[in-house]
């Protein structure tokens, strides 16, 4: 990798101007600003940083905190209100959905016309239509306007092209978070051989995984500043710590059957003297979830209790009811609580939301549920510095086999 920067960002903002009536905006351009009352918006202020040549660097940020802003200044799109972005290589970039495609052109002849536009000749992009045919694997809609197809169809298209004209440096803006599940593993495939192959690459996604796999080093975005900057372990943590302070805002419950009711779901942590709703706990740290809930009548019928672990981005890690495990629940009236223990405590660093249901014991009926009843904290520590990807630690060993 060279130390050579493929990017730089220096003093960055970015100023936009919001006008209530459109002379007033005319009046603004025709004076150079002085007239045409406005109201201002800072989607960046004072970004500096570098991209090496052959770097991948992840951005990550709550919906409106400048990475889309950031990354079309980078491309050229737009223009900063001040400070300087420097680009050295040939971008290809995958930004709004569809961004220039024309509709009423069909699939091949925007792969030509998306080729022109970057410079390469007709002949260099004859060379590459079979490629990017194949990779977009849409068949015969090829030949059809772009304004008969799905999203996923123009994601497919705009990702086969993007990745088909050599790029230096490959920008990538949530595009697959369109995709199926079978494109979207086809697509990150794709894009590690190229950061393999030395291509420099900036990658926003609200994935963590994907970042973690994709990038050694992130940026965190919050407000149109740089909150950090620093390795992707770190960077997500950072970002993941502060949307935890969110989940429990969501939380939603129903009863549906007026003779059951949760009372409360609570978790206790090894070490803690009490019962807390929002926990933060070490990696590898045991801990248990208790569930208390009412009767106000006997249930014939039975009752199981379901319990649902997922990562911050809706993830399913684990889901299990009682009747599975071999539990049979209390369902005769009153109160009652049942307690899941998970010991050893795999889950890596990160954060991760319980959500319960209950049901007859037929499935029948679902007396109720309450999704995000918890907000989970799972941090590193010096005593389990456990650095893997992914959600869990699944036992293992590695060993030297010649």
């Amino acid at each position: 990798m060279s130390s050579e920067p493929a990017i730089a960002v220096r003093n960055v903002d970015k100023v936009y101007r919001a006008y209530d009536y459109p002379l007033h905006a005319l009046l603004a351009r025709t004076t150079g600003g002085r007239f045409g009352r406005h109201k201002e918006f800072r989607a960046l202020q004072d970004i500096s940083f570098e991209v090496r040549r052959g770097e991948s660097v992840g951005i990550v940020g709550r919906n409106g905190s400048g990475k889309s802003t950031l990354l079309q200044l980078i491309c050229g799109i737009r223009q900063p209100t001040s400070g300087s972005v420097t680009v050295v290589g040939r971008v290809s970039a995958l930004l709004e959905l569809g961004s220039g495609f024309h509709p009423d052109f069909t699939g091949s002849e925007n792969v030509y016309m998306q080729g022109a536009i970057i410079g390469l000749t007709r002949r260099e992009m004859e060379d590459r239509f079979d490629r990017i045919a194949a990779f977009a694997d849409i068949g015969e809609h090829l030949e059809q306007p772009i304004k008969t197809y799905s999203t996923g169809m123009v994601v497919r298209l705009a990702f086969a092209v993007a990745i088909s004209i050599d790029p230096e440096i490959l920008v990538v803006d949530e595009a697959l978070a369109v995709g199926d599940a079978p494109f979207q593993v086809k697509c990150m495939n794709r894009m590690q051989e190229l950061i393999d192959s030395g291509v420099t690459m900036l990658f926003v996604s609200h994935n963590a995984y994907q970042i973690q796999r994709m990038c050694s080093r992130a940026i965190y975005l919050a407000g149109g500043t740089m909150s950090l900057d620093g390795t992707t372990i770190d960077v997500l943590a950072r970002y993941e710590s502060e949307l935890a302070g969110d989940m429990m805002m969501p939380r939603k419950s129903s009863t549906l059957n007026s003779s059951f009711r949760f009372l409360d779901v609570r978790c206790k942590t090894s070490g803690e003297g009490g019962d807390q709703i929002l926990t933060r706990m070490s990696a590898g740290q045991p801990f248990a979830i208790t569930i208390r809930y009412e009767l106000d009548i006997d249930m014939p019928q039975g009752l199981q209790i379901g319990l649902l672990l997922k990562c911050i981005d809706g993830a399913r890690i684990f889901g299990e009811m009682s009747s599975q495990a071999g539990l049979g629940l209390p369902a005769d009236r009153g109160r009652h609580a049942v307690r899941v223990t998970f010991e050893p405590n795999l889950l890596l660093a990160g954060n991760y939301t319980v959500s319960v249901s209950a049901f007859d014991k037929n499935y029948i009926e679902q007396y109720g549920f309450i999704d995000y009843a918890l907000s989970l904290r799972i941090d590193t520590s010096d005593a389990n510095p456990i650095l893997c990807i992914g959600s869990v630690v699944l036992p293992h060993d590695w060993t030297v086999d010649d």
